[in-house]
């Protein structure tokens, strides 16, 4: 609280006056800066206002070790709230439950999860205006975050208000939905100075210098700084290092003052993905050999690194937390996670996330435990934690050919989530030089789907072609299927001419499971809309109503598009677009919109269109695709053009061109639509 009192009135004045007007409107405000700069005290400010006012109040905070397990922020912030689940819709309480492993484990539900929290904190404002605060934003899971952007913007005709303090430097699902923002800086040099003299500890005057230099401003290393050379006779030692580390070192030098009991069970509290106090005290009673209490961590406590709430231990700051972490010795953080990992036995994916923080050399059996948490969260529906369990898995692979595949497993994944970036630092990490041929055909498949809007004509379909062939005669009739798919899509490009479309149908049709096979017929809708055309529409309705994966329904959304169906099209897309958004495949959702706003604009439903085409243009911007960015321009430039808007009509077509010069391809198929890969 009392680095708020020093330089920060104007920010105060800001979040109590968003405070105050709670019960006639709500708001949020992010409140960002660079670590201790004084957010959890500005956010302590709010919270004191608000209990003054009698307001209720909902806390959450951020943990980094906790940003891979999906809904555990969002649990400490409802946990109070779910008494009143009962009074949910049955739909709403079980997707709830459900996210916090409460239910029978389906898949998580997102606008459901969204929709029943929303309710949970309307509940609670009827009774009296409702504050939200949330405390380190950058490290709460994606499926909290995105929830909480859900949240915002409904909260205006709430009586809730929401402040949310992140990082600076750190990009989270709020920076793109238009929240006002309030950036905290460094103090001013006259600050800075009062709020050092204002600390116990008195310094000499050439300390006193060199602790405002290097603090250069952050309220929390002027304040941390002095208790850490307290007992020091001078500045401290080595050489001038970044804020950040400087703090940590400083949270460092109070630990030096512990036992090494205390130190252990620190440890295990900062090691461990979860706040339950018992669980670090059997951890670090393993390593120690001793049976710890309670009471090995009062020094802590009368430090203030930690607090104790009931059986739940919570860190002052999370630089406390990063820095106990970071100045353990190696052997002991290994030795830490091995007990933790003992202790999380019964739930296979701790243990396993555990068992890999412990090593610094491949290991097979760690992998593979890893490969399976992978799985399991993709079937949730969690694709970021999947990505980082294959991610480490690959990384702990003893073999060339299972690190390989599993790091192009892991870029395939975040091909789905639109991770461009990720996929050129996963590829960087593949010597194609080392692969075998399953490893080299599935970076092709990765290569295609990254560089599908490169149109080669014939050439390249005859090479897809020869691939698929490969691996069918290898036995991979899926990826061989991928690639005719590929080589199909390319003949409605641009026409390879008949000998090829007929060896594309040839070896679609011989790799096909069964007549209605969902690939087949996206490759005969593709290599012979005009020939197939009239079958494949009896074959396309028949499947209407079968339950599908979203990229497949969007894969005969596709098909049906392009034979003229655009309504059996738009069924296919519709459900295609609900399963992908829940999933959060936010690369392959980015191109079932594209495909949605052109059946929209060709049924006459501009505004439809109008909205579909302005979130496909942002998220294919957001997820680096700017093939698929370049066609939402087009479909605004349209629309703009038909409502007879000319200087908007001019400018998105300017921007599109932009986006075909970056994707290196210019459009030349004389289609009236480009349909996805």
């Amino acid at each position: 609280m009392v680095m708020a009192l020093f330089g920060r009135e104007r920010e105060i004045a800001q979040v109590e006056s968003l405070v105050a007007q709670i019960p006639e409107q709500g708001d949020a405000l992010v409140i960002r800066g660079e670590a201790g700069i004084g957010k959890s005290a500005l956010l302590a400010v709010a919270l004191d206002r608000a209990r003054a006012l009698g307001f209720a109040t909902a806390v959450a905070s951020g943990v980094q070790s906790e940003t891979h397990l999906p809904f555990a922020g969002l649990h400490q912030l409802i946990q109070p709230m779910l008494e009143t689940a009962a009074e949910l819709p049955v739909a709403q309480r079980e997707a709830l439950l459900n996210a916090f492993g409460m239910g029978d484990g389906q898949a998580p539900q997102p606008f459901l999860i969204a929709l029943a929290v929303l309710n949970l904190l309307g509940e609670a404002a009827a009774a009296e205006p409702l504050l939200v605060v949330v405390e380190d934003l950058q490290w709460l899971d994606r499926p909290t975050t995105d929830v909480l952007a859900f949240v915002t913007r409904r909260l205006r005709s709430e009586p809730i208000g929401m402040l949310l303090a992140v990082r600076e430097g750190y990009a989270t699902t709020l920076d793109d939905i238009g929240l006002p923002e309030l950036s905290l800086g460094t103090l001013d040099p006259s600050a800075a100075g009062e709020l050092l003299d204002s600390q116990p500890a008195k310094l000499s005057a050439g300390v006193r210098w060199r602790v405002l230099a290097e603090a250069a401003g952050n309220p929390l290393a002027l304040v941390e700084l002095p208790i850490a050379l307290d007992r020091e006779p001078g500045p401290p030692s080595g050489e001038f290092l970044p804020l950040t580390a400087r703090l940590e070192r400083s949270f460092a030098t109070r630990l030096a003052e512990l036992s090494r009991r205390t130190r252990m069970l620190l440890l295990a509290c900062a090691a461990n993905d979860g706040h339950d106090l018992r669980e670090a005290l059997t951890a670090a009673g393993t390593v120690t050999g001793t049976e710890l209490l309670l009471a090995d961590l009062a020094p802590a406590v009368d430090l203030g690194l930690v607090t104790l709430h009931e059986r739940s231990i919570r860190f002052r700051h999370p630089l406390v937390r990063s820095a106990i972490y970071q100045k353990a010795g190696l052997l002991d953080r290994q030795v830490i996670h091995l007990a933790l990992a003992d202790v999380h036995t019964p739930d296979p994916d701790r243990r396993a996330w555990h068992r890999a923080a412990a090593l610094d050399h491949p290991d097979d059996s760690v992998a593979a435990d890893l490969e399976q948490v992978a799985l399991r969260a993709r079937q949730r529906g969690a694709l970021t934690v999947a990505v980082t369990a294959l991610r480490r898995a690959a990384e702990l692979s003893e073999h060339v050919a299972d690190r390989a595949m599993r790091l192009l497993r892991t870029a395939e994944l975040a091909f789905e989530l639109g991770r461009g970036e990720l996929i050129t630092e996963l590829l960087a990490l593949t010597d194609p030089a080392l692969l075998g041929e399953p490893e080299r055909a599935r970076l092709a498949w990765l290569n295609e789907m990254r560089e599908e809007g490169r149109n080669e004509g014939p050439q390249r379909v005859r090479r897809l072609i020869v691939t698929a062939e490969e691996r069918e005669r290898a036995g991979d009739r899926a990826l061989a299927r991928n690639f005719v798919r590929a080589a199909a899509m390319r003949c409605w490009w641009r026409d390879p001419g008949a000998e090829l479309r007929h060896r594309v149908i040839a070896l679609a049709e011989r790799l096909a499971a069964h007549d209605d096979d969902p690939e087949l017929l996206v490759a005969l809708a593709t290599a012979a809309p005009v020939e197939r055309a009239g079958e494949l529409i009896g074959r396309l309705t028949r499947l209407r109503e079968t339950r599908l994966d979203g990229a497949m329904a969007r894969l005969l959304g596709v098909a049906a598009s392009t034979i003229g169906a655009h309504e059996l099209s738009a069924a296919f897309l519709d459900h295609s677009i609900s399963e992908l958004r829940a999933q959060g495949r936010l690369g392959v959702l980015a191109q079932s919109l594209t495909s949605q706003m052109l059946n929209q604009l060709l049924g006459g439903d501009w505004p439809s269109a109008m909205l579909v085409a302005e979130e496909c243009e942002r998220l294919t911007r957001e997820t680096q695709q700017p093939r698929w960015q370049s066609a939402a321009l087009s479909i605004l430039a349209a629309l703009a053009g038909l409502r007879g808007d000319v200087s908007r009509g001019w400018s998105w077509p300017l921007r599109a061109s932009g986006c075909w010069a970056a994707s290196r391809s210019p459009p030349t198929s004389p289609r009236p639509s480009t349909p996805g890969a």
